[in-house]
């Protein structure tokens, strides 16, 4: 049975998938979408059907990909809003669905696509009747390795964030009663949030459920991530690695790790110029890697660059 996605205007779009296995969820794996089974319009019945699914509700233990692994002692998930299948698909829905805007022309998904790396081609985010803001939308990446969100860290997590731009003059331009009335009248999603929150849609549980979502969206595994292994190993075996056929005879079960650590790499090559560009980004010519640290390449924190204060209505951040 094919994934059934919320509106038409969605076909043709991917989205984070979610893959179960014995040990937990392993996040980001393309080849599977969370989502309603079936085809057609989203029911009732459909939705029951799905919500009738205990394994839908077991909180889930989360796994990140191999590019992300090392950062999983910064995954924060708050305890009040543990993860479920049923949850999570609940917050797509809600991601993507232009009516939570006052005139259901923007998504959440309008300024952090998909398609452009879960954030906006534009320099600024363009919301109902074509306003801007002033800052770019920031990328919905990786936030389950965050806690503030915003470029000015206004909001305490995502659950904050979520709801933020609804009520947002120049975003969405609705009210929170506006959207809680629209999914209260809405018998899909009121279905869901009975079952998922035990209760009427609210405005908390509107941020607990697209939070929910967002803390799916991960980056997959890039070439730099299947080179820098082989590039440590390569270091730590550099005299081994003169002699492949001595290696492997002396150390099989080392030269069978370096084949394997090679394989990947060259299934995801990482081009020559890209290694010069690592060499450049972690050396102390360039020091990127001062602020640039960690599994998502970031220190999560808020830092004085003292950019754009020669303009004429400088941003000034926090």
């Amino acid at each position: 049975m094919k994934n059934r996605f919320l509106l038409a205007l969605l076909s043709g779009m991917t989205f984070p998938a979610l893959v179960f296995s014995a040990d937990g969820v392993k996040l980001g794996d393309p080849s599977l979408t969370a989502g309603v089974p079936g085809t057609g319009a989203l029911t009732p019945s459909d939705v029951k059907t799905y919500l009738s699914n205990p394994a839908n509700h077991s909180v889930l233990s989360v796994e990140l990909p191999d590019g992300l692994a090392a950062g999983k002692e910064a995954i924060y998930i708050p305890e009040n809003n543990p993860l479920t299948r049923a949850k999570v698909e609940l917050g797509r829905q809600l991601y993507f669905d232009r009516r939570l805007s006052k005139d259901a022309t923007v998504s959440c998904a309008d300024c952090h696509s998909p398609s452009a790396g879960y954030g906006a081609h534009t320099q600024f985010g363009v919301g109902v009747k074509g306003q801007t803001g002033g800052r770019n939308s920031p990328t919905s990446f990786n936030r389950i390795l965050s806690k503030s969100q915003f470029w000015d860290g206004r909001a305490a997590d995502l659950e904050a964030q979520a709801v933020g731009p609804i009520a947002n003059p120049i975003e969405m331009g609705n009210t929170h009663q506006g959207v809680v009335s629209f999914l209260t009248s809405n018998e899909v999603y009121r279905l869901e949030f009975e079952k998922v929150f035990g209760a009427a849609p609210n405005i908390d549980n509107v941020g607990k459920a697209i939070a929910a979502f967002e803390r799916t969206i991960v980056t997959g595994t890039s070439p730099y991530d299947a080179y820098e292994p082989l590039r440590k190993f390569q270091e730590a075996f550099e005299e081994q690695l003169e002699d492949l056929e001595d290696f492997k005879q002396e150390d099989p079960s080392n030269f069978a790790k370096y084949e394997g650590l090679k394989s990947k790499s060259d299934a995801n090559p990482m081009s020559e110029s890209a290694k010069r560009g690592r060499d450049l980004f972690f050396s102390t010519k360039s020091n990127c890697s001062a602020c640039h640290v960690g599994a998502n390449f970031t220190d999560e924190l808020y830092h004085n660059l003292g950019v754009g204060m020669a303009s004429e209505k400088p941003d000034l951040g926090r």
